[in-house]
């Protein structure tokens, strides 16, 4: 592969994204987390929506997003990352492995909105999100289980 079919092979620019998440996250370098989004926005850019991988991108990008705002509070970044994380539940088929893992990232996201803009929708609908993804938990996954009831019960509690 050349050089030039990088910059627009989805695989690549998925593994740079991510790769730049983890380094913000050991070295704080704000520079890494705007190149992340911006990698993983071009990797689902060039991701037809036919690619079986379209999901995980989405998500990552989703991930970047929140990160991004959850250390800058850029208020548009939160918006964009619950679109991206509601288009990757959306792709997923009903039964999909990592569609219970998927509605809990949009829940959160819609948590953490809810969190600093107050919009009690925003509660509701997480609450949703993380029953969805407690609902459709395989049993023979105790800690995933565990952990999604969790972030359900606190929801909850916050609602309450």
């Amino acid at each position: 592969m050349s050089v030039g079919a990088l910059f627009n092979d989805p695989v690549s620019l998925n593994k740079r994204g991510c790769d730049l998440i983890e380094r913000f996250e050991r070295t704080g370098c704000i520079e890494d987390i705007f190149q992340a989004v911006a990698t993983l926005h071009n990797a689902v850019e060039f991701t037809p929506d036919s690619d079986i991988n379209k999901h995980a991108r989405l998500s990552n990008l989703g991930a970047a997003l929140k990160i991004r705002f959850e250390h800058l509070g850029i208020v548009e970044d939160i918006g964009s990352a619950i679109e991206v994380l509601r288009r990757t539940v959306d792709l997923l088929p009903d039964g999909h492995p990592i569609k219970p893992g998927s509605h809990n990232n949009l829940a959160a996201a819609l948590e953490v909105r809810f969190k600093h803009l107050g919009n009690m929708e925003d509660l509701k609908c997480a609450i949703g999100h993380f029953r969805s993804a407690v609902d459709t938990t395989s049993a023979d996954d105790p800690s995933d289980l565990s952990r999604r009831l969790y972030n359900l019960g606190i929801a909850l509690c916050t609602c309450f």
